[in-house]
């Protein structure tokens, strides 16, 4: 369902948000999607192999835990040069961000990274690091979650909660799946259309 939640979260974003300029859409474009997409890190592995979402979490951990040791070893003075480019705030809202994505990791699928305390924290998160793409990011992790709650398998939206809320309409690969990814791609492309117009 991942090219799903995409689409989904783009035309969301898109016709909720409706921006009115070129680097708006591109943020609802790319933020949307992100919020689509990113409630899965909670889907490690699939046949012990890291999946689009949780690798782009893994690098960007390494990443940062690189830059980290090899400050502290050869004192360089990264983190010093990096913070002149980007506020205190901004890395701030990165790392909590990224620490709450590699927590989701570790978690069962539809609890904590598909609940409102997850939104909240990872949405405060893209306040901190640029608020303007905070809303985009918000209407597509929204729109993740409502579209899980269509299939069988509960999500855990009051997380830490132990019960967890489906309708039961659907199976999360079938022909509704495949009937969502069009309608979200096509929303999508109308919907940006209209909002450049």
């Amino acid at each position: 369902m991942g090219k799903t939640h995409t689409a989904c979260g783009i035309a969301s974003a898109l016709v909720i948000t409706r921006p009115e300029t070129v680097p708006g859409v591109l943020g609802a474009v790319t933020f949307g999607a992100l919020g689509g997409l990113i409630c899965d890190a909670d889907v490690f592995s699939i046949n012990h192999h890291l999946t689009k979402v949780t690798k782009p979490i893994v690098f960007l951990a390494c990443a940062v835990l690189l830059i980290i040791i090899i400050d502290s070893i050869f004192r360089i003075g990264l983190l010093g040069i990096i913070s002149r480019y980007i506020s205190i705030q901004q890395i701030t809202g990165f790392v909590l961000f990224l620490a709450v994505c590699i927590i989701s990791m570790f978690t069962d699928h539809r609890s904590f990274a598909h609940s409102l305390l997850a939104l909240l924290i990872e949405t405060f998160c893209f306040m901190l690091m640029y608020e303007p793409v905070a809303k985009y990011f918000a209407v597509g992790f929204i729109s993740h979650i409502l579209l899980d709650m269509l299939n069988k398998m509960p999500v855990r939206i009051f997380f830490p909660a132990k019960k967890g809320f489906c309708l039961k309409l659907c199976a999360a690969d079938g022909t509704v799946n495949s009937i969502l990814l069009v309608v979200g791609t096509v929303i999508s492309v109308i919907a940006a259309a209209l909002c450049l117009v």
